[in-house]
């Protein structure tokens, strides 16, 4: 689980722009609220405002992440 401070790392003490640069180095896309977005821009939308949001994981036919999408979470 990350947080939303500063540092956003998770509980090994990876950071998320880490993982997310990785992961778009190898190929994966992203998306929030289906626009196309940059790994630090995913971040800089989605983990650091105060809005939730859903995510899903989209693999690759290798088993590897080919796609992450973060959906706003509407509250009714």
């Amino acid at each position: 689980m990350y947080d939303r401070g500063e540092h956003t790392r998770n509980s090994d003490g990876q950071s998320l722009d880490y993982f997310l640069q990785q992961a778009y180095d190898y190929g994966a896309e992203f998306f929030v609220d289906g626009e196309a977005v940059l790994p630090h821009e995913l971040i800089r939308r989605a983990v650091r405002e105060e809005e939730s949001y859903m995510a899903d994981y989209i693999p690759d036919n290798a088993g590897g992440i080919a796609q992450v999408r973060l959906n706003k979470v509407k509250k009714q």
